[in-house]
């Protein structure tokens, strides 16, 4: 029931010679993509709708929101005429054909709806998103003498950047390498699929906008910006086609023939070609300063942070429990004492304020690190960490591998997995085992100590107790035919965002038992992987009692706390939050769990 509609697109492949893996952006991949509109899909999931003869076609369903839950990477095509259905090659050989026909089967076949004002084109960044930025985005993030872009992102297109040589360069050609200056700046925080991903199939919602940095921080509230629904669709739908930036070949004189001859077997007349080229952008959104956001006292209390001597955090006395699940295979875990404490921040987005006192009124035992690959398939033999997917890479292999230790954080683990696990484990222990509450989590992560990470401030060198976003995520820059990490590589290559002065010494993954446990002797609550809550995401003030950390599963999202290997200290913090749908796995969260008896 969560896909509601089906996007249709048609890929508008390159003239000879001119395609390559940075034609139309960075990691978009290799052709023009043609955004033809929308299709319903019925209450049973069934679809049955017009489509264009002769032409390469590609399906997207989308949630509520008009998001992608799943890439289609190939593409189909019909004859005039022809009928093609999914149905035949999408089942199990044994299944039984359905007892009555689909809902969408007893209609008439639906038209192509739209969703661009004068109809199907190409989708690219100029055209889509630069407008956006521009209402929304470029009085903080522009350029200003007086005052320098917040963050340093500079979101005004001045100027097109060959990122090969890095000098300004004056075309805007697709296949030259040449970008525009705030594509360059933007893009770093999408998350997409290269040009060439993992060629194995894609787990759903791998690539779901929502597992970019750009969205998240939008939907938790992003200093008062409220993007209109068009504004965020315009967003969406250029994050689900790879984030291009050109969106046509700027080449008639390959092209003419080719619509010459699909007009004439097609049908089609429509030139996407001329469409996009008549486009030249200019800045004609005004700016829309976004609503003065509620401010919000920060909250002391007496008897927090704990002192250096409080003998709470004395690691002599810490107690340790360990959880037998096979012969050699344990689950070590430390009793959390309770405590009182000002849940919450007013120093990170709406999401986090306003603060409150809670109290932990009963101490509580959690694991010491994130449940490891080793432990998890003692209850799922099959389950595998899968594939991260490798920038400009060649199809020599899938990818980096993400379980090539059984001693890694195990990911990819749905909420709804996570709490399964936790059943197995309580009716194997006999103990009350569950995802820890997000507050039981935060409290933990805190570990007696006032500032936002146990070791320092956001800005304090990480690489002795955390696994985050450094200087190793440079190697991520690869090229050749057998990608190898590139020396010294430009920052167009190298623009995974990260803190260069730190190297934690591990790209990916780190082993569960990496790094210095904060003074509670938890290793990892601030990286590696983020990790799951039973809480649902419900906004602050904090309320213990009110049902959102029912044990029961419900179609609300939940909380994800700490930051992983491929975020910055900013969002690994005890107090930021992240949320998902509870049966999303996703693929830089894991999970830890406790025990309240």
């Amino acid at each position: 029931g969560t896909v509601k509609s089906m996007r249709v697109y048609r890929y508008e492949y390159s003239p000879r010679n001119q395609g390559g893996h940075y034609s139309m952006g960075m990691e978009s991949g290799w052709d023009v993509k043609i955004l033809l509109g929308t299709v319903p899909v019925e209450e049973d999931g069934s679809a049955m709708f017009k489509i264009p003869a002769n032409a390469p076609l590609a399906l997207q369903p989308l949630d509520q929101e008009g998001q992608a839950m799943q890439l289609m990477r190939s593409w189909f095509t019909a004859m005039p005429g022809e009928v093609v259905s999914c149905i035949g090659c999408h089942e199990d050989q044994n299944q039984a054909p359905p007892m009555s026909s689909a809902l969408a089967a007893r209609k008439k076949p639906a038209q192509i709806d739209s969703s661009l004002e004068g109809g199907a084109r190409g989708i690219g960044f100029l055209h889509d998103v630069q407008p956006v930025l521009d209402r929304y985005c470029i009085g903080c993030h522009g350029v200003d003498d007086a005052r320098p872009p917040a963050a340093g992102l500079n979101l005004v297109h001045t100027r097109f950047v060959n990122i090969n040589s890095g000098r300004p360069d004056g075309g805007s050609s697709p296949g030259n390498y040449s970008f525009g200056d705030s594509y360059l700046a933007l893009h770093p925080y999408v998350r997409r699929n290269g040009p060439e991903g993992d060629y194995a199939g894609l787990v759903p919602l791998e690539f779901h906008a929502d597992t970019s940095l750009l969205i998240q921080r939008l939907k938790k509230g992003h200093h008062g910006v409220k993007l209109s629904t068009d504004a965020m669709q315009s967003l969406v739908q250029w994050i689900d086609l790879n984030a291009p930036f050109h969106d046509h070949w700027a080449n008639a004189v390959r092209m003419d023939r080719r619509y010459e001859l699909r007009e004439q077997y097609a049908g089609d007349a429509a030139n996407y070609e001329d469409i996009n080229a008549a486009y030249t952008y200019e800045r004609t959104e005004t700016f829309q300063k976004p609503e003065q956001e509620k401010e919000h006292q920060a909250l002391t209390l007496q008897e927090f942070p704990w002192g250096v001597d409080d003998p709470r955090l004395d690691p002599s006395e810490i107690e340790t429990l360990e959880l037998k699940l096979a012969d050699g295979v344990t689950l070590p875990m430390v009793r959390i004492p309770e405590g009182r404490f000002p849940m919450g921040s007013v120093k990170e987005t709406p999401a986090e304020a306003p603060m409150t006192a809670v109290n932990i009124s009963t101490s509580f035992w959690m694991g010491v690190t994130e449940v490891s690959l080793r432990q998890y398939q003692r209850f799922d033999p099959e389950h595998r960490n899968g594939v991260y997917d490798m920038h400009a890479k060649d199809q020599v292999n899938r990818g980096y591998f993400m379980d090539t230790s059984p001693d890694l954080p195990v990911i990819r683990v749905s909420c709804e997995r996570a709490q399964a696990y936790c059943d197995w484990l309580s009716q194997k222990t006999g103990r009350k085992v569950s995802l820890p509450t997000e507050a039981q989590w935060e409290w933990a992560a805190r570990a007696g100590q006032g500032t936002p990470l146990f070791w320092g401030s956001r800005d304090s060198d990480f690489s002795q107790y955390a696994n985050l976003a450094d200087r190793t995520i440079e190697q991520l820059a690869v090229r050749g035919t057998n990608p190898r990490p590139i020396q010294n590589p430009n920052p167009w290559y190298d623009f995974v965002p990260k803190i260069d002065s730190v190297n934690d010494g591990v790209l990916h993954l780190a082993p569960v038992q990496k790094y210095e446990a904060n003074p509670f002797g938890l290793k990892n609550m601030n990286g590696n992987v983020a990790e799951w809550t039973r809480s649902v995401y419900r906004p602050y003030p904090y309320v213990d009692g009110d049902g959102r950390n029912d044990r029961a599963l419900s179609g609300e999202q939940r909380v994800v706390r700490g930051g992983s290997w491929r975020d910055k200290p900013k969002y690994a913090t005890a107090t930021w939050r992240w949320r998902y749908p509870q049966w999303q796995s996703v693929y830089n969260v894991g999970f830890r769990v406790v025990i309240e008896d």
